[in-house]
């Protein structure tokens, strides 16, 4: 997630998968939190694949679980991120790290 009062709301984080090896399943659950983690972004909640582009709204958390295949040791993967948050403009920066964050 971008940092709290820094981006204007309404941002998306995009990730992607680029690599995994046969050994592995990936799962990617979404939520209010990562332990109330109940909305699957993969269909009928299945393993990832490789190379497809995931949208997810900043307003909730995610997380990634990877589950290794019983006696495989080709268990890696590699993926990429990045955000499309706009920073708020300097005035409001100030405002919220002056008046907001501190008490």
């Amino acid at each position: 997630m971008n940092p709290t009062l820094t981006y204007n709301p309404g941002a998306k984080v995009f990730l992607k998968f680029t690599e995994k090896e046969e050994g592995v399943d990936l799962y990617i659950n979404a939520g209010s939190d990562v332990n109330n983690a109940s909305i699957t972004l993969v269909n009928n909640n299945n393993s990832v694949e490789v190379d497809r582009l995931f949208e997810i709204d900043q307003s909730v958390q995610y997380i990634i679980v990877a589950v290794p295949k019983y006696n495989n040791y080709n268990t890696s993967f590699t993926f990429e991120y990045y955000t499309d948050g706009v920073a708020f403009p300097w005035y409001e920066l100030f405002y919220n790290t002056w008046f907001v964050k501190h008490p």
